[in-house]
């Protein structure tokens, strides 16, 4: 569920990630040709969606649109957990190369 509680997101193995309105039902799919997404999370805000997958990469879509605003590369394998620190500046991820990341969300 989005922080504000207005959307609800799922992630697949199928490489796509299903965004919800909660209160129209009306969804728009991500499609990520490259990973089989692991782990999904919203940004406090609710205006972006990050997704995780095998292909070790994170991504920040917009979460009314789908479109994508940024990558972020570090991990060397599957990356499996994803989730904003409180203020929403930071988001961390860890992945099955043993790794926490710390990324700056500006």
């Amino acid at each position: 569920f989005s922080p504000d509680g207005k959307l609800v997101a799922s992630g697949s193995s199928d490489q796509s990630v299903i965004v919800w309105s909660i209160a129209s039902g009306n969804r728009i799919i991500i499609r990520d040709a490259n990973a089989a997404i692991t782990a999904v999370t919203f940004s406090l805000d609710s205006q972006m969606v990050v997704t995780a997958g095998t292909d070790y990469k994170i991504k920040l879509w917009d979460a009314k649109t789908g479109g994508l605003y940024k990558t972020l590369i570090g991990h060397t394998a599957q990356v499996n957990a994803i989730t904003f620190s409180h203020d929403g500046r930071l988001l961390a991820s860890a992945g099955q190369d043993g790794m926490v990341f710390l990324w700056g969300i500006p």
